[in-house]
């Protein structure tokens, strides 16, 4: 299955950028970025599963059953189930190496932050659905809004066939400059 590769690769990837090791909430933030900005640059899933609005941010259902154990302690290489070097294709990794150096540095607290903000689509679908701060829900988070919100974070339209990424392959400074602005 994709999605376990892809939370491999994730794993696999050793430490994130700031020296930590990944936590579960690290992971599911990865997914959520990684399957919006991939469906903003292709038009389609990164993978299968949908991204649900539950109570405490996006998740991916399968990744939370299989890494919920971890809680928000660090994940070791112990919890790599597949080779993901053999399963995805170079495209795909050099997609997730950007992913991870975007919103890899950033704590567990920010990110959480980030997938709340007023405007991104786990929020929105909470709002549009009638759920309050703390209500369960299993709603999915359409792939368009998942798509469109990333994109509308941004001041400026982004050109999708000219985007440019920093030095170290990531577009944190874009990034930077939104949560700023959310501050």
């Amino acid at each position: 299955m994709i999605i376990d590769a892809i939370i491999d690769y994730v794993i696999a990837s050793g430490h994130k950028p700031d020296g930590k090791q990944w936590t579960q909430i690290d992971v599911q933030k990865v997914l959520y970025y990684a399957q919006g900005w991939y469906l903003a640059f292709h038009g389609e899933p990164l993978f299968d599963e949908e991204v649900r609005a539950w109570r405490n941010g996006p998740v991916v259902r399968s990744a939370y059953s299989r890494l919920r154990r971890y809680q928000d302690r660090p994940i070791g290489r112990e919890a790599i189930r597949t080779n993901p070097d053999a399963v995805l294709a170079e495209p795909v990794k050099r997609f997730l190496d950007k992913i991870i150096a975007t919103y890899g540095h950033y704590s567990p607290g920010d990110l959480v932050g980030f997938t709340h903000m007023r405007g991104s689509a786990w929020r929105m679908v909470r709002d549009d659905n009638g759920f309050k701060k703390g209500d369960d829900s299993d709603i999915a988070i359409p792939d368009d809004l998942l798509a469109s919100t990333l994109l509308s974070q941004f001041d400026h339209d982004l050109d999708l066939a000219a985007v440019t990424f920093d030095q170290d392959g990531s577009l944190a400074a874009e990034f930077d400059s939104m949560r700023a602005r959310a501050v």
